[in-house]
């Protein structure tokens, strides 16, 4: 990267977003303008080309696209393209390279993580059917670059796992593009921090004569689960938590 422009965004190092269902690998990310000359090609990965300012011209294959601003147009593997070379015309764009790989433990895994899975997979398995599609972008999207592009300026700590970071979020809006339906994956409450939980019901119930069983009823699990959250939390339990509690505010 040339750290003297302060528009460039380049990623021209393959990197990896572990998620608990799948792997966000990233090939290759850069920004790029009207001087950018590309030769037909093709990748055995999914690529994402997203303007920024005014537009581009595609082809891909024997197709011939015109992308406006805020529109991208994602490829599926294997489709021989490249964005029209047009001198003088200004223009910007942002160009993804990336696959996704399922986890190898996500069979074993739980079930909202196999989901998760499965939904980004449809979506990817409906731009394999159609070659290339083209869709609106998101708002978020341009802000999204703007922290990438402010993240490689300044480099401050964690700043390459921030960059990483906010290209999954981008290619995860790129997917709410291809596919608008609701996502089916349910909240993980196998890992609801059941301390913080049982301390909200704590502190709405304390006027009233509750016990330990009472939180455990609340929260749908034993009384021992719930004394044992609190000692990881606070290094006690409900009841010695509830009695401090009540001591504090009278």
């Amino acid at each position: 990267m040339n750290r003297n422009n302060p528009d460039t965004i380049s990623q021209k190092y393959r990197s990896e977003v572990q998620t608990s269902g799948y792997k966000f690998v990233i090939s290759y990310a850069e920004k790029l303008d009207g001087d950018t000359v590309e030769v037909l090609h093709q990748h055995m990965e999914f690529e994402i080309y997203y303007v920024l300012d005014n537009r581009i011209v595609s082809r891909v294959e024997d197709a011939e696209l015109t992308l406006n601003r805020g529109e991208f147009l994602i490829l599926a593997p294997g489709r021989k393209h490249h964005t029209v070379y047009e001198p003088g015309v200004d223009k910007t764009y942002f160009v993804l390279i990336f696959s996704v790989e399922a986890q190898p433990n996500l069979k074993s895994a739980q079930p909202e993580y196999r989901l998760q899975f499965e939904e980004i997979q449809d979506r990817l398995d409906r731009v394999r059917d159609l070659g290339h599609l083209v869709a609106p972008g998101h708002p978020d999207m341009d802000l999204i670059l703007d922290r990438i592009r402010q993240e490689m300026i300044d480099r401050r700590t964690g700043w390459n796992n921030l960059v990483n970071s906010y290209l999954h979020h981008f290619f995860i809006h790129a997917m709410r593009g291809v596919g608008t339906d609701r996502s089916a994956v349910p909240a993980p409450s196998e890992h609801l921090n059941l301390g913080v939980e049982a301390t909200k019901f704590m502190h709405s119930n304390y006027h009233r004569d509750i016990a330990l069983e009472d939180a455990a009823e609340y929260l749908h699990i034993s009384p021992r689960h719930v004394n044992r959250a609190f000692r990881q939390l606070f290094g006690s339990t409900f009841q010695k938590t509830l009695s401090q509690f009540r001591l504090n505010y009278a």
